[in-house]
């Protein structure tokens, strides 16, 4: 199943929904304040200062930054399915809108995910699950300007 949605303000959201079975990801976890602009961005510098990022990295092609929102915080979790050690979370059996992006420049993001829920969910037939985290799906070798990576948002049939 694929729908493509533009819609404007200058952002063309181009989204993929797909049904994904439970699975894992296994690496570097901590938390992050959820007013912070630059989410988790010192989780990704411990991740990298760890050992578990080159596990990760050398075990996989991509690497998941799984987020599970609390009331002040942001708990990340960065590996992958085949990662060997570090804390596991468990992502359960979902509905995905995935979408793709090739900035990660703060504000782009920050304005990508404004629209993913003040544009783009409103105007579908769909709801935010709440009970599943949002992930980002990035390749593991970032070095290259403009890579292309992707936001998983938990969705589930609305009313």
């Amino acid at each position: 199943l694929s729908t493509e949605i533009t819609v404007g303000g200058g952002f063309d959201l181009e989204v993929t929904v797909a049904e994904k079975p439970q699975f894992t990801v296994t690496g570097y976890s901590a938390v992050s304040a959820i007013d912070d602009t630059e989410c988790c961005e010192g989780v990704w510098d411990g991740f990298y200062a760890s050992d578990i990022a080159e596990n990760a990295v050398s075990q996989s092609e991509r690497l998941y930054a799984v987020y599970e929102n609390g009331d002040e915080y942001v708990r990340c979790h960065i590996g992958s399915p085949e990662c060997t050690v570090g804390d596991t979370v468990v992502i359960p059996e979902s509905t995905w809108a995935i979408f793709r992006l090739s900035s990660t420049e703060d504000a782009y993001v920050n304005g990508f995910y404004r629209n993913i829920n003040n544009s783009w969910l409103p105007s579908v037939s769909y709801e935010k699950r709440t009970d599943v985290p949002n992930i980002e799906v990035f390749p593991s070798d970032m070095s290259e300007d403009g890579f292309e990576w992707e936001i998983h948002i938990p969705i589930k049939k609305g009313n």
